[in-house]
């Protein structure tokens, strides 16, 4: 058998059907809870963006957009 995801990995899936489906709330705490399993989760901090401008959160989506392209750069694996 194949190795399952990591459980931050798989969490941070979840976010996106409930941001296609306009809950960006649930959304945004989806991805906290990621980003306190992972710090460094691409997805999780891409995603808590994407739910933070839809919820007009301006500056706070454009604080995680730093800290994605801080990660990229350092780590481009991720």
């Amino acid at each position: 058998m194949g190795e399952r995801p990591p459980l931050s990995s798989a969490r941070a899936t979840r976010p996106h059907p409930r941001l296609a489906h306009g809950r960006n709330e649930d959304a945004e705490r989806d991805c906290d809870a990621v980003l306190r399993l992972d710090a460094k989760s691409v997805k999780g901090l891409f995603r808590r963006g994407q739910a933070r401008v839809a919820l007009q959160k301006l500056e706070l989506a454009q604080s995680g957009t730093s800290v994605v392209h801080l990660v990229i750069s350092r780590d481009p694996r991720r």
